[in-house]
């Protein structure tokens, strides 16, 4: 006689929640289409998933010289699947929460105003 798993049943009557990160995600490819518009054939930027977390799934955004090769993750965003409770890390020792993608929309650009930002992505661009 075959052992009955009760978790399996539990598993089958259960439906995953929705996933509503695209709006989120189309954010973070807009903001790196603006630096590769800007600096036009310098820069390669690009969403890069890492990992998943207790925050959310991690992605990365990636800023790659295309004359050395040479990449710098500018920010991790950590965004869970229903889109509520966003995280940034800018690597300022801090995580900015971003409770809906009009925050997520704010913190973006006010990191990319930031003077050391326009310089990491220029340093990486070349002058």
């Amino acid at each position: 006689m075959g052992q009955v798993n009760p978790f399996i049943d539990v598993l089958n009557r259960t439906q995953p929640p929705a996933d509503e990160r695209q709006p989120a995600l189309d954010l973070l490819d807009q903001f790196c289409a603006a630096i590769q518009q800007k600096w036009a054939g310098r820069i390669e930027c690009r969403r890069v998933t890492g990992y998943p977390t207790n925050y959310g799934q991690e992605y990365r955004v990636v800023i790659r010289s295309m004359r050395t090769g040479y990449e710098h993750t500018l920010l991790r965003a950590y965004i869970p699947a229903n889109a509520r409770g966003m995280k940034l890390d800018l690597y300022d020792y801090t995580m900015l929460d971003c409770p809906d993608v009009p925050a997520l929309e704010a913190a973006l650009a006010m990191f990319l105003a930031k003077p050391e930002t326009q310089d990491a992505i220029q340093a990486y661009g070349g002058r």
